[in-house]
């Protein structure tokens, strides 16, 4: 039998500020860096692509964090953007079997 005395979860509005400014930012990012894969154009499923290898590494460093870090690398010129596709093949050795 469901329980009818649930108290009701209200979301912290500070929370979804929050997420609203990183997504905001994220997309200044995105769009200062061109706003498109830096290989073939494809303006979805974009990943920021490190030129040069970090010095952080990601799953250490809260999200908002990282954000900042990926700006400070975009005024390098550290970073771009790449599609899913362009950056899973940009690790991959060459076929050989090119005649």
């Amino acid at each position: 039998m469901p329980r009818t005395n649930r108290r009701k979860r209200t979301r912290n509005p500070n929370t979804l500020k929050r997420r609203k400014l990183y997504s905001a930012r994220k997309a200044a990012l995105v769009e200062r860096l061109g706003g498109k894969c830096a290989q073939c154009g494809a303006t979805t499923d974009l990943t920021f692509d490190h030129l040069l290898p970090r010095t952080w590494k990601s799953k250490d460093v809260h999200a908002t964090k990282r954000l900042r870090l990926y700006a400070e690398e975009a005024e390098r010129g550290e970073i771009q953007l790449l599609c899913g596709r362009c950056n899973s093949s940009k690790g991959a050795p060459e076929s050989d079997d090119t005649f």
